[in-house]
């Protein structure tokens, strides 16, 4: 059963309008689609701004594709302003953005120059890892998201080693935070295909240490894409199931009469 978890629209930051999703979702033969607006956050410019008139469109699509395909509800949610998920089939739990000391709120993935800005803020590149992995920790243990999303996207801007060093110890450890994080928080993470569509990443989010790590200690993944526009719902996924196969994982989660279930790779 092929789906589609982690999307987004014209009513955030996508370009494709949930109807236009739903229909290129049905087309590609997918047995579910969900949609995953970035939830209210006052700091995010990439925010939905009206909630109810996402969830309102939502189950009116749901009626109108009934029979067609499974629709559900779903937004992915910041760390740092946590929504009501009760009228929610799903969330993803992601961290965009961090605090600084002084509380002031820095986006650790849109450009280098924001990031240079948390930089200067924290005092290293590697204080702006360690406060992105604080609250990761703290979201994934108190929030408990379905699916956390991204998990290593603190690394998205660090072409060529820009920033720091992932083959670094303090970095490693730093990794295992996350996937220790996942863990414990007993949610599932998604395996993210949109840096495959990044010409500086080319890779999946999270890295291959992350997602051994997450193997060993036997953490559900769930494949996604992270799409922006509807032509991108499933890209990446076979590149995806090729990389956990060969990582040793038999199976990743795919989402079946509302519950993520395990599926075979």
């Amino acid at each position: 059963m092929l789906c589609s978890l982690h999307t987004h629209s014209l009513l955030c930051d996508g370009q494709s309008t949930l109807e236009q999703m739903a229909e290129a979702a049905t087309a590609q033969g997918l047995s579910a689609l969900g949609f995953s607006g970035h939830a209210p956050a006052p700091y995010d410019h990439a925010a939905m701004r009206d909630p109810e008139a996402y969830l309102r469109e939502i189950a009116r699509l749901k009626h109108a594709f009934s029979g067609r395909i499974a629709l559900y509800a779903g937004m992915e949610i910041d760390a740092l302003c946590p929504f009501d998920r009760s009228r929610l089939d799903y969330c993803i739990g992601s961290v965009h953005y961090i605090r600084d000391n002084r509380g002031i709120i820095h986006c650790i993935e849109s450009t280098p120059e924001r990031f240079e800005r948390a930089v200067r803020a924290l005092g290293s590149a590697r204080a702006v890892v360690e406060r992105y992995c604080d609250t990761v920790e703290q979201h994934l243990y108190d929030f408990r998201p379905d699916i956390a999303g991204h998990l290593d996207i603190i690394a998205k801007l660090n072409t060529a080693g820009r920033f720091f060093d992932t083959d670094s110890s303090w970095y490693r450890r730093a990794e295992q935070r996350l996937a220790h994080a996942a863990a414990a928080g007993g949610c599932a993470v998604e395996v993210n295909t949109a840096g495959l569509r990044l010409p500086s990443r080319r890779a999946v989010y999270p890295s291959v240490h992350i997602l051994t790590l997450l193997r060993q200690n036997k953490v559900p993944v769930v494949i996604t894409s992270d799409a922006h526009r509807a032509c991108d719902l499933t890209a990446g996924f076979e590149q995806a199931r090729a990389l956990l196969r060969d990582l040793g994982f038999c199976c990743a989660l795919t989402m079946d009469g509302g519950k993520l279930k395990p599926c075979a790779l």
